[in-house]
């Protein structure tokens, strides 16, 4: 059966077992769960047997082309960023035991597989022992995010930024954008009143046991 029939069916295990033969992942599919977490992409997490018996799960996920115009430049700029840092870790850090976002080749070779009706679909590897918040619950959280978020830049700052293609037109332009003020405000308020909790500790990085947490509304 043509994977896009296969997609038109109403069984979900059967939409992402189908995946599995489209990015040639080896193992027997055992079953899948919905990723809830997050709000622009479809996410699913994917279980397989390999032939020794143990399991290995992989990410799927469907790019949301209704916020990305331009599935193919998204893929683009995912494959660029990943072999980066990957080849960062690997050759310039030398740090070969830290595990990486990876995406998987479909048949045919491209990072992503388009399925007529049903949209981009990309594959990565799941990383193990690892949580997500949406929400910051407490300071020290955000503390991380944010320590995490500066790791992330560094290991991109020597890449060439003409090498990413713009994905959302006018996404930074917050004036021409009415949601982005709405989240311009918002965000201006929380970074207000981590500002002050800075500077009321001295400087110092949040810890679980000096403050109580302020949710972020964002």
């Amino acid at each position: 059966m043509p994977l896009s029939a296969v997609f038109h069916t109403s069984s979900l295990q059967k939409q992402v077992a189908a995946l599995s033969d489209a990015f040639a992942i080896a193992g027997e599919f055992l079953h899948c769960d919905v990723i809830n977490s997050g709000h622009i992409n479809m996410t699913f997490r994917a279980t397989y047997r390999k032939p020794d018996g143990t399991t290995r799960r992989y990410i799927f996920q469907r790019v949301n082309d209704a916020v990305f115009p331009c599935p193919r430049d998204v893929m683009h700029n995912v494959e660029k960023v990943t072999n980066h840092i990957r080849w960062k870790m690997l050759r310039v850090l030398k740090t070969p035991f830290r595990q990486t976002l990876n995406l998987y080749s479909a048949r045919g070779g491209r990072k992503y597989l388009e399925i007529p009706g049903s949209g981009f679909w990309r594959c990565y590897n799941c990383i193990e022992n690892t949580h997500t918040f949406d929400v910051a619950d407490h300071p020290r959280q955000a503390y991380e995010a944010a320590r995490a978020f500066g790791a992330f830049q560094q290991l991109l700052c020597d890449m060439n930024p003409e090498d990413i293609h713009e994905t959302i037109p006018f996404f930074h332009h917050t004036r021409r954008i009415p949601a982005a003020r709405s989240w311009t405000s918002s965000a201006a308020v929380n970074v207000m009143w981590t500002c002050c909790w800075i500077s009321r500790n001295g400087g110092s990085s949040p810890s679980e046991s000096s403050t109580t947490t302020r949710k972020s509304t964002m």
